[in-house]
């Protein structure tokens, strides 16, 4: 790993060797400097993800029935199906949303048909592939294992069933090629290349810190090293090399993808609207438009390839808003080529196919295994960069000008080891883009792992979180296209804090006839007038004072600037905050099952149990404070706990108010699905998987983990009429620094109404008003929260107490 040292006890920065800079910079030294690693870590991470053995795709054969060699023009095809007891069927995929199927007996037929493909009249965006599916039924017994075979039966179980003939019958020795095919654009596009126009390739490998990077992507950092000393060696005005900028600070929007594409493609962030939930579609679908639009205009073919199923409720089907899992297969891709139309992407190359890759691995998305994600004895980002460098190629040939899209998920994972399968194809690939004359290559990630093994490790683990890396790859022709004023601003930048923001606003720059016509966030998007975001992004030069406070950001969030956040002694006033945060989101829990209305006795998704907290940051403002911290909660599964990582807002203006902003849920929660309640989102949930089993409440007075030392409990009963409730109670959490208020309503059947108000002095309180809660049976409603903050009140004497009155 570059920079890294051996010393258990400190860690370093991971940095290129060859760094390229300006020597006779003048400029401030910036004041964001990234967080120290936390000690420890960088063993942690090697004995986590260095030395391990990672999975490949040996195990299965890869079967080659057809192949395609040559150029744009003359292309040469040759095809054997010996071995498919003399008939294959080729499935192509049509704009209709299901497969054509072709059935041959020849190879010399095959090879005609694979040829047509190649120059049909007729191209249909997303088409360039098709599958070769052969029953081995000649093949010798040794050539075929149970680590061989390589399409179960069940994947065919899943494709519809007027793809199949009833004649032709794939048997468990059966293999499936997936042919990659050349498109001649000439049939489609004129030349349309001007003088000055450069090709955008964008890679974005999901889930990818800039310290993983390093660690576990050896050979494509070594060949950013090595075209950088390819630069320095040269004179630097004649050196025909490409240059790697490697931008250290860009902090990360969310964790999580959507917000970051809104970023890129809309030059967008919201950073005070609470976050949809994680298996909910966005309120609005991605707008991709608005900086396709700006290439569109100039003749540019757009291209989007990701490794997704466009099927399933991940990828750009939900990022454009088409998943429903209400409508039929036709339904739902009427829709989904309904909203395709209006992003302004031309190809979706072999994107298609993914459906069929992922089946083959059963499973439906990337990001709870398998170790390698194989088909036909091939990674999957085989195929993807092997489609990206054939389109690259053809496009450069036709002198049409591209921006290319690439989204790679091989990252998102629990293990934070399949990432190191990409490493040696994606250095290959690389090397191939560093040498189109006239492309820009942007690499980047949107944040790091947010649920991998070393969250449980290190809290360096959440740090990198929202450390994600950023490389970009500039040949000769694209810095003269750029120029000298920018490309200085460039390499200045590699030190300075950035934001996804700032790459939207340069590509928007590159197709701008005038500084005064490039669209600036301040006149785009008003919410975002309080952030001074440059009108050129990272071709501007970012101002060497910037902090996380002028960038947006969505919590919880950890700055990645010295300084910005205080780590704070995990002292009892945050254990009220703790307490605060489990309580609003086991009210969050409670309304969501009653609204699909679940029994009390029938609830799979148990209240939140509070066992500690840890990492506490803390980040003084003019009118408020923000306080992070981890809550860990009790799970069903033994020897596992959950994170949840929690921003708070405490507000001075107009009165001292408490507020959960946002939390993420950091440890893997996925496997919760089986035994959740439906509807419920499953951040918040935790039952027993293993069971699918009934969560029966706990005692009440048994569910507060934190009652000693930090917090100690006090039960409180209510009379109504001069009748004791008995039904009824209140649970006060209190300590020297506040109190806490939740209600119980022990029997089975009764419901009542609570009429509930705080009366505090000199606290910071999460509910002001007199409110009104229904109390269902076996509910515990949290009520709210009353702290003292010595930040603000150090010196000052404060009182809590409560008036509450019930009715049936």
């Amino acid at each position: 790993m570059h920079g890294q040292d051996d010393d258990e006890e400190n860690c370093v920065l991971p940095s290129l060797k060859n760094i390229v800079t300006l020597p006779d910079d003048t400029s401030p030294r910036a004041s964001c400097s990234r967080l120290a690693p936390k000690k420890g870590s960088c063993q942690v991470a090697k004995e986590l993800f260095m030395d391990k053995d990672i999975s490949n795709c040996e195990y299965q054969k890869e079967y080659k029935f057809c192949q395609i060699k040559g150029t744009q023009g003359n292309y040469t095809v040759s095809c054997n199906i010996s071995r498919c007891g003399g008939q294959v069927q080729v499935r192509t995929w049509i704009m209709s949303g299901s497969f054509k199927v072709d059935k041959f007996n020849s190879s010399s037929h095959l090879e005609r048909f694979i040829v047509s493909l190649i120059g049909r009249a007729s191209y249909q965006p997303g088409s360039a592939f098709c599958f070769i599916d052969c029953s081995l039924s000649q093949i010798e017994p040794e050539d075929v294992s149970p680590t061989t075979e390589f399409l179960p039966r069940y994947m065919f179980e899943n494709i519809d069933a007027e793809l199949f003939d009833d004649d032709y019958d794939f048997d468990l020795h059966s293999a499936s090629q997936l042919l990659l095919i050349p498109i001649d654009f000439r049939l489609k596009t004129k030349k349309h290349r001007k003088k000055k126009m450069i090709n955008i390739n964008v890679l974005f490998i999901d889930s990818v810190s800039r310290h993983h990077f390093y660690r576990s992507m050896p050979n494509s950092v070594n060949l950013f090293e090595n075209l950088n000393a390819r630069y320095m060696a040269a004179d630097v005005d004649s050196v025909d090399a490409p240059l790697v900028l490697d931008f250290r600070l860009l902090q990360s929007i969310k964790s999580r993808t959507f917000e970051s594409f809104q970023a890129f493609f809309d030059g967008f962030v919201n950073p005070y609207v609470k976050p949809f939930g994680t298996l909910s579609n966005p309120p609005d679908p991605l707008k991709v438009h608005p900086l396709l639009s700006s290439f569109k205009q100039l003749g540019y073919h757009t291209l989007w390839l990701e490794d997704m199923c466009w099927e399933w409720e991940w990828g750009i089907s939900k990022n454009i808003g088409v998943v429903n899992k209400s409508l039929d297969h036709q339904e739902l891709w009427l829709k989904f080529k309904h909203a395709l139309q209006k992003t302004l992407i031309d190809d979706m190359g072999s994107t298609f196919a993914n459906c069929d890759i992922l089946r083959a691995n059963n499973v439906k998305d990337h990001f709870h295994g398998p170790n390698a994600v194989c088909f036909n004895g091939r990674h999957q980002h085989e195929y993807h960069l092997e489609y990206l460098r054939n389109y690259q190629r053809t496009m450069i040939e036709m002198h049409l000008p591209y921006f290319s899209f690439n989204e790679i998920n091989v990252a998102h994972e629990d293990t934070g080891l399949r990432i190191q399968t990409l490493d040696k194809d994606l250095a290959k690939y690389l090397h191939f883009a560093s040498s189109q004359k006239n492309t820009l290559t942007m690499i980047f990630a949107d944040h790091g792992n947010s649920y991998g093994s070393i969250m449980d490790h290190t809290p360096e683990g959440q740090i990198e979180l929202f450390h994600p890396m950023f490389f970009v790859i500039i040949p000769k022709l694209v810095r003269s296209f750029i120029g000298d004023v920018r490309m200085r601003n460039l390499i200045k930048n590699q030190n300075r804090l950035i934001s996804i923001l700032d790459m939207h606003y340069m590509l928007k720059a590159f197709n701008s006839k005038s500084n005064d016509s490039v669209s600036h966030t301040q006149n785009h998007h008003k919410i975002l007038k309080k952030f001074p975001i440059p009108p050129e992004g990272l071709l501007s030069e970012i101002p060497a004072n910037r902090s996380c406070k002028d960038i947006p950001t969505i919590m919880p969030n950890i700055c990645l600037c010295e300084g910005f956040d205080f780590p704070v002694q995990n002292d009892s006033q945050y254990a009220l905050i703790a307490d605060f945060v489990v309580g609003s989101l086991n009210n969050q829990l409670l309304r969501q099952q009653n609204m699909q209305r679940v029994p009390p006795l029938r609830r799979r998704c148990k209240h939140l149990q509070t066992t500690a907290f840890q990492n506490v940051m803390v980040s003084h403002h003019i009118d408020h404070t923000i306080i992070t911290l981890d809550v860990i909660v009790e799970t069903e599964v033994p020897d596992e706990t959950a994170l949840l990582l929690a921003a708070v807002k405490l507000k001075t203006r107009p009165s001292y108010s408490l507020e959960l902003m946002k939390y993420d849920r950091l440890t893997v929660y996925g496997h919760y699905s089986i035994c959740a309640d439906h509807g419920v989102d499953l951040q918040l949930c935790i039952c027993s998987p293993h069971q699918n089993g009934i969560h029966v409440t706990p005692n009440i007075l048994n569910m507060f983990n934190l009652s000693s030392p930090l917090l100690t409990m006090e039960t409180k009963t209510i009379e109504h009429e001069g009748v004791l409730q008995e039904c009824i109670l209140i649970i006060v959490l209190k300590n020297k620094f506040g109190h806490s208020y939740r209600v119980s309503n022990n029997c089975d059947k009764a419901v009542f109404n609570l009429q509930f108000a705080l009366k505090t002095k000199n606290l910071f309180v999460s509910v002001e008003d007199v409110h009104t809660v229904s109390v269902g049976p076996r509910d515990t409603i949290f009520l709210g929260t009353a702290v003292s903050y010595t930040f603000y009140t150090q010196k000052k004497e404060w009182t809590s107490d409560f008036l509450a009155s019930v009715s049936k």
